[in-house]
């Protein structure tokens, strides 16, 4: 399996979003095959550089997409290398919740460029 990459600190998307992107990368240019088991979330936190929970929340994007399904004492294996169909409301949503995640990361790092300790 090849390296995976770490992801970008002066990326403006969430960490759980680059890793999820990462991913869904691998699984639709074929790295990952449907049928094979993703490394643990430890591992790929280890990898991506971020905690295992960071990964976990990008893998449920990925099993909501329908790339990939998990479960307890069986891992995380790739279903599909297409999404799944999706609601366009929903997926507005989830491109809404996206923007605010990535305008909460901005905002942050300027109040700790400023000297003030974000909430």
């Amino acid at each position: 399996m090849s390296e995976m990459p770490p992801l970008d600190p002066a990326d403006t998307r969430p960490s759980y979003q680059q890793a999820a992107d990462i991913i869904r990368d691998r699984i639709i240019s074929g790295v990952y095959k449907v049928g094979d088991h993703l490394p643990s979330f430890v591992e790929l936190g280890k990898r991506f550089g971020v905690n295992s929970s960071t990964v976990q929340k990008g893998v449920r994007m990925l099993q909501e997409q329908g790339f990939v399904a998990s479960a307890p004492g069986r891992g995380t294996w790739v279903l599909s290398a297409t999404p799944a169909p999706v609601d366009p409301v929903l997926q507005r949503l989830d491109e809404i919740d996206d923007r605010i995640a990535s305008l909460e990361t901005v905002v942050e790092e300027l109040l700790r460029r400023e000297g003030h300790t974000p909430r």
